[in-house]
């Protein structure tokens, strides 16, 4: 494998050669994060498309990225990938804005119906709640049922308005609380990862951000499955003895 710095100097030539060996040398990456979305995202889209659209964002992660700035690619790379196959979901969304905003409001009411009257609505209630006539509200109810039958705006389950979108998008089933009440130390672990060796960032964004195996993370880097467990325990140590310091212990 060529050596990523002499491929980001050339890049930074406008070398179109070094250009496509970084493009061929990341698409791991790309399959990776768009399987994973595709997984999420339930059936009815395409593996390939997402593929495509990771692609899209792939070269624009290339075209921008700035080595000196220290920050490891494959986590920067991540970022613009994802929201480039979001916005492929987004566009694959067989439904328009419109539809969609029936749709929540008829499920809002329904929902709300049915916990105060302990029981299945009629369509006279849902239409009296939403203050229109029961044809509109059946005008409504078509116009819900003609689009797809598992969307990414539906919501997940009959008690959460968090639609399968809004899980995909933020990547994270932690509650919100949580994450306010972590973020001192996730902000002290970005500051301690940033100081680590590039490709321990890489290999370490990889395998706990990106949930890649071992093995994954060799084919993308270009490397033996044991140089990756070696450098994975070489960041850990390092790690942990930097968080160390600030009090803070990582398992």
């Amino acid at each position: 494998m060529k050596d990523q710095a002499e491929l980001w100097q050339r890049m930074q030539e406008s070398d179109l050669v070094a250009r496509e060996a970084l493009l061929e040398s990341h698409m791991g990456l790309v399959r990776h994060v768009a399987l994973k979305l595709a997984r999420s995202a339930g059936p009815g889209v395409e593996t390939d498309d997402l593929v495509s659209a990771g692609v899209v964002g792939l070269i624009q992660a290339v075209e921008s990225y700035e080595p000196d700035r220290g920050h490891a690619f494959s986590t920067f790379a991540v970022l613009r990938i994802r929201g480039a196959i979001l916005d492929e979901l987004r566009r694959l969304d067989p439904a328009p804005r419109s539809v969609r905003k029936k749709q929540r409001a008829l499920q809002k009411s329904e929902s709300s119906l049915r916990q105060s009257l302990q029981r299945e609505p009629t369509p006279a209630e849902v239409a009296r709640d939403l203050e229109i006539g029961v044809p509109d509200l059946h005008k409504w109810t078509d116009a819900v049922a003609r689009t797809h039958v598992v969307s990414l705006h539906e919501p997940r389950t009959d008690d959460t308005t968090d639609t399968r979108f809004d899980v995909i998008a933020d990547g994270s089933g932690e509650e919100i609380e949580d994450r306010i009440n972590r973020a001192e130390e996730v902000a002290l672990l970005g500051n301690c990862m940033e100081r680590l060796k590039e490709r321990e960032r890489q290999v370490l964004s990889l395998y706990y951000f990106e949930g890649l195996r071992l093995a994954g993370i060799a084919e993308i880097l270009g490397v033996t499955e044991s140089r990756v467990s070696q450098i994975r325990h070489a960041a850990m140590t390092t790690l942990r003895s930097m968080l160390s310091l600030h009090g803070v212990e990582a398992s």
